[in-house]
Order: C-alpha cells, then structure tokens, then sequence
C-alpha cells in the first residue's frame, strides 16, 4: 500500500448578489467523502464564501472525483430558491 504525503488544500469560490435584495445563507449537501469539506463564509448580506478544504491525510495515490451541491432557501416561505454544483477533483501520487 502507497499512501500519498498528507497534505491540507484550500480554496474559496465566492457568491455574489447582484440584485438588490440579501442573498440566503447557502446549504451544502451532507454527502461529501471524508477527505473533503466545504463551510459557507457570510462576507456580507450580497457575497458568501465557499471554503473548500482537502485533506490528503490517510488517502492511497489515485484519483478522487466529488461533485459538491449548495443550495439556498427563500426567507419567508423556505421554498428552495436556488442551486449550484461544482467538481472538486484531484489526482494523487508518491512523488516517486
């Protein structure tokens, strides 16, 4: 078994509100691997982070594939408002 250096990488993708209106809070799925998480960052009432973070840490060299979903939710009525999925990929090696 070859496991590759732990290694911790990150990465932010922002959310902008053009309209006039305050942007929901994001939700992100619950179905993530282990070895990826991502956190919702409020900068303000229009613009929110997607903290993307790995963790390398116990994973064999190969490659890893996640699809992330975050979605948001009207106010007053909680309807779902909105929704957006990114690729989170990487490929692993020894460095050998």
């Amino acid at each position: 078994v070859v496991t590759a250096k732990p290694q911790t990488l990150a990465d932010t993708i922002l959310v902008t509100n053009k309209g006039t209106g305050a942007l929901p809070l994001w939700e992100i799925s619950r179905n993530l691997p282990p070895w990826l998480s991502v956190r919702v960052w409020k900068l303000s009432s229009s613009v929110q982070g997607l903290i993307t973070k790995i963790s390398t840490s116990g994973l064999k060299a190969g490659r890893y594939h996640a699809i992330v979903r975050a979605h948001n939710r009207e106010p007053v009525s909680q309807m779902p408002m909105s929704t957006l999925w990114y690729d989170v990929e990487m490929n692993l090696s020894t460095g050998e």
